[in-house]
């Protein structure tokens, strides 16, 4: 019986699969007395579901005979607990999904291969700390990022934030972060576990969709509708209550002419350039937009605290917007001077109730 079964094992080692190999060479050491017992945990899973057994390895002695007991048993709830995580691991793959785990009270913090590849690093270069985490987020991010961690370590809600990370390279990356506290059997908090995600491809969509929508893709500035959001938010702003704000509005003189003249390239020319200088005297709380064709705005939000003022400012902002677009454009076929016209609106907040 022994004989026969050590040809078997034999056979396995050396036409089976890696576990094989190892449950026939434990087999043998008990057998032959090399080992007291021995055991393995192995895999056998069906069409139906996925198993997991432990196979146990001891000698028996009955009436003065020595037998070799193998015991096989399975797992059942250690088999749901592996089908759980494999689960997981296969969707935190798929989704390229970062796991962490922090220490609560010695702030140590265990990642996984996703959240290197994540951050941009090697495991070696990672100090598995709270602080090296910290470092890695965009500095004006941190304080948003690490007081949403700390709310949730000290009220015991979930964590969630949305921030950016810069990596080694370089490379700037906007990460959404969601975690669970985890407590002792006494209500206090032992670990935080929770996921990464790179959002970035999101993002930039969103800003791509919000670039096309809020700006004008010629100049880059605030298009109409941007404009009338702007100016609503400005005739409310309770913070401005005390401030005469102002709305120019510049228009292009004969841009028509010069459209058809000179061609729409020239055309185009002339607005960007028209859009730079307006930029570049620009005053502080201030916006500047194109409406459309050839026609410009100027929002001030704060002109100044009384309509004296805000004439004042209004007279020597217009001066200087005429001085610059005076000054020749510089467009394909060679300089070319325009003139504009300024028509200039002073406006007083709404109130509450009126």
């Amino acid at each position: 019986m022994g004989i026969d079964y050590l040809s078997t094992c034999d056979i396995a080692e050396e036409q089976g699969d890696k576990s094989s190999a190892v449950a026939a060479k434990g087999i043998r050491n008990v057998i032959n007395n090399k080992l007291p017992k021995f055991s393995l945990e192995y895999p056998c899973h069906s069409n139906v579901e996925r198993r997991w057994f432990t196979m146990r390895v001891k000698p028996l002695h009955v009436t003065g005979q020595r037998f070799t007991l193998i015991l096989h048993e399975r797992h059942i709830a250690d088999s749901e607990t592996r089908i759980r995580q494999e689960r997981l691991a296969l969707a935190t793959d798929a989704g390229h999904i970062g796991i962490w785990d922090m220490d609560i009270l010695t702030h140590d913090l265990t990642w996984d291969h996703w959240m290197f590849q994540i951050y941009g690093i090697s495991p070696k270069s990672f100090q598995g700390t709270y602080l090296d985490w910290v470092s890695r987020i965009h500095p004006e991010d941190i304080e948003t990022a690490t007081h949403h961690l700390e709310d949730s370590l000290n009220t015991g809600k979930p964590f969630e934030s949305e921030f950016r990370i810069i990596r080694p390279s370089g490379e700037l990356r906007y990460i959404t972060a969601k975690a669970q506290i985890l407590k002792h059997t006494d209500g206090s908090p032992q670990r935080i576990i929770g996921v990464n995600v790179d959002i970035t491809d999101r993002k930039v969509a969103e800003e791509r969709v919000k670039n096309l929508a809020y700006f004008d893709q010629l100049t880059q500035l605030p298009n109409r509708r941007l404009f009338l959001d702007q100016l609503k938010e400005a005739l409310t702003d309770p913070l401005m209550t005390h401030q005469i704000g102002a709305l120019f509005f510049i228009d292009i003189d004969r841009f028509k002419t010069i459209n058809d003249t000179l061609g729409h390239s020239a055309g185009d020319a002339l607005l960007i350039q028209v859009a730079k200088r307006l930029t570049e005297n620009s005053i502080p709380k201030s916006t500047i937009s194109r409406l459309s064709g050839d026609e410009f705005t100027v929002l001030i939000h704060a002109a100044g605290q009384t309509f004296e003022q805000a004439h004042d400012t209004c007279v020597t902002l217009a001066k200087k917007i005429l001085s610059s677009l005076r000054q020749p454009f510089s467009l394909l076929n060679g300089n070319h001077q325009t003139t504009v016209s300024i028509g200039i609106s002073l406006f007083e907040r709404c109130t509450k109730g009126s």
